[in-house]
């Protein structure tokens, strides 16, 4: 007893610093996340999932249909949400945990393969990543799946596997493929770092069977569910993001493909295979690189967003360090062909536009095959990872920060391999000081190129938190600091819909009536049914009162309604009748690829006027507001 007290004792010690980054990272973001964040506007998909949940749990389950995810995390969250009785609460709170979970397990699964130098470096990027805190106060669906991946990924690049920890990998990722699809990038990853580990094949067959065996048990509550209430194994595809989010196509593709939802991502994909390739390749070497590193300046996930090139340099250059690529004759010979082989071939089929960077992964896929027996054994599954990840999830446009998540503690382990030891070397050559690599300058030199990317990334968090908040833009850093020491209060979007809330929860049987609304984070705050509509739907010369019945709306425009009304209406049956309507004019956003999403109807603007004498005489203005855009309120008074 008392020499496992002492072994206990000395992990703690061993833990202090990993420990204490964690328990600072909980602090902070529940601080923000409670105090600070407290409208459901930021990460509204959350109320779907909640939604859903409930009606599953009620005993509804058969009219829910999920256009992004399955159903296992509603379910869970419901059932957490029956003891706090707040879904706005109980959603943050596991996002909370769960990216604490997750900022821990950085340092130890970055310690399986590296010094305690490396994990605490690489901890400290993790924590302080602005995705990763931007998320954690988030009411969504991305943290608890991503933590189950993260303990996953623990166990995966320990030196020595045992039978049960293969057992625990293997429903760990089923667990997490109950709340998103895309677990099942590592679940690809896990398969071939155990069939490549060694060459004791029937072994290595035998992990691999248990790892799908156990991945299925986990997973089969949502499979069971799936063909039972719908009929289907796998109840969610891609095909509506497919449709919605590529490059390149036509309103007819795009049609054909929408029609093709809950069919499987199969269907979508044969709509037109030609045009697939077209946008899955530019996913893969143009978007997805673009995204992740912020070339584009649109989506930003580079390890120092407000420096994004910096992130490419630290991969790369952590990458060509960790599989020690020599510069010996095999090397410069696939240096040579193999971009230059890539770039005929982009002439011939491709443009340099679109697949440019296919000049710079390819060739080094390929060196990282060749080299691969120079990695550490067990880091080889963070190394797999993001290529499983680009070959898989190309299919679909991955365009917000959340989608590179999955792959972030590869990025982070190997940049911090870069920081802590590429960078120290090129200094002690630089100043000829070929003593202890963090012997005095040296040591003082990283320690300062650690502290500006943390400071760097803590006040990029800060800005795209109150952006997204308070809708104030960025101007400089001056004034940034001046609000701060003033001691001002970011004041939530949120708040401007207080008063609209408020005059709402006044009227009789609110909680009954039925709101058509785009924002369908609104009827939470009510506590009253929605039926979501964006005011673009159906022919353009159409009625009002045609409109709010939605009679002449098409099939697609009907289904995506119902996915996102509550109660959600799958089978369209319900046929909602609006007592309310809120309507804001506004010019709905030209996507950044493919189709333009249209302008609200014209006929339906002389909504925006209470005074014009063409709105329906059943129609009573309830309430009317400029702030932070014009919001115009009717009650429908169907008698």
């Amino acid at each position: 007893m008392a020499t496992q007290s002492t072994e206990f004792r000395k992990k703690i010690i061993v833990q202090k610093f990993p420990l204490l980054i964690t328990f600072c990272f909980l602090i902070i973001v529940s601080y923000v996340a409670f105090f600070h964040h407290n409208f459901w506007i930021v990460g509204d998909d959350g109320i779907i999932y909640l939604t859903a949940g409930e009606q599953i749990l009620n005993g509804d389950g058969k009219n829910v249909f999920l256009l992004n995810a399955p159903a296992g995390g509603p379910v869970f969250y419901a059932g957490i949400n029956s003891v706090f009785n707040d879904g706005f609460f109980t959603m943050k709170l596991v996002s909370v945990l769960s990216a604490t979970g997750m900022v821990f397990l950085s340092y130890n699964i970055m310690r399986n393969v590296f010094d305690s130098k490396i994990a605490l470096a690489g901890q400290l990027l993790f924590a302080f990543f602005p995705w990763v805190g931007l998320f954690a106060i988030q009411a969504e669906n991305e943290m608890f799946p991503l933590f189950l991946v993260m303990l996953s990924l623990y166990f995966i690049t320990k030196k020595n596997l045992q039978v049960y920890e293969i057992i625990i990998i293997g429903s760990l990722i089923g667990a997490a493929f109950m709340f998103r699809a895309q677990p099942i990038v590592v679940l690809f990853t896990a398969i071939i770092y155990l069939l490549i580990r060694n060459s004791n094949i029937r072994v290595n067959l035998y992990h691999v069977g248990l790892i799908l065996a156990f991945f299925i048990i986990l997973s089969s509550p949502v499979i069971v569910y799936n063909y039972t209430v719908h009929g289907n194994l796998i109840d969610v595809d891609s095909n509506f993001y497919i449709a919605g989010h590529s490059k390149y196509q036509t309103p007819e593709w795009r049609d054909d493909v929408l029609r093709s939802v809950g069919k499987g991502t199969l269907e979508g994909i044969s709509v037109d295979f030609n045009l697939f390739l077209k946008n899955y390749f530019y996913n893969q070497f143009s978007s997805i690189p673009k995204n992740l590193f912020g070339f584009d300046g649109l989506v930003n996930s580079s390890l120092i967003p407000f420096v994004p090139g910096i992130g490419l340099i630290s991969v790369l250059g952590g990458a060509v360090y960790i599989l020690k690529i020599r510069p010996n004759k095999v090397n410069f010979i696939i240096l040579v062909s193999v971009p230059s082989l890539t770039a005929f071939l982009i002439f011939l089929v491709g443009n340099f536009d679109t697949h440019f960077f296919a000049i710079v992964i390819i060739p080094l896929i390929i060196l990282g095959i060749i080299n691969l027996r120079n990695v550490t054994k067990n880091f080889t599954p963070l190394l797999i990872l993001p290529v499983v990840f680009t070959i898989t999830l190309s299919i679909i446009h991955l365009r917000a920060p959340e989608h590179f998540l999955l792959i972030l503690i590869s990025i982070i382990s190997i940049s911090a391999v870069f920081i802590m030891e590429v960078i120290p070397k090129i200094i002690r050559i630089k100043s000829k000081n070929y003593n202890n690599l963090f012997s005095g300058n040296v040591k003082i030199i990283m320690i300062i190129i650690i502290s500006l990317i943390l400071v760097g990334n803590l006040g990029y968090s800060y800005t795209t938190f109150k952006i997204s908040s308070s809708g104030i833009p960025f101007t400089n850093i001056q004034d940034e600091i001046s609000f701060i020491s003033q001691n001002n209060q970011i004041e939530q979007i949120g708040l401007d819909w207080k008063p609209l809330i408020s005059e709402l929860k006044k009227q009789p049987g609110i909680e009954h009536s039925v709101i058509m609304t785009s924002y369908f984070y609104l009827p939470y705050h009510i506590q009253s049914k929605s039926v979501f509509a964006t005011f673009n739907e159906g022919p353009e010369n159409d009625s009002v009162e045609n409109y709010i019945l939605r009679k002449n709306w098409s099939d697609i425009e009907l289904m995506y309604s119902n996915a996102h009304s509550k109660p959600i209406d799958r089978h369209n049956i319900a046929n909602p009748i609006p007592d309310y309507i809120i309507y804001t004019p506004r010019t709905l956003p030209i996507l950044e690829h493919g189709w333009q999403t249209p302008d609200q109807l014209e006929y339906l603007k002389i909504l925006s006027d209470p005074n014009n004498k063409e709105i329906p005489p059943n129609f009573e203005l309830i309430y009317q507001s400029n702030l932070p855009q014009k919001v115009i309120v009717y009650k429908i008074n169907h008698d």
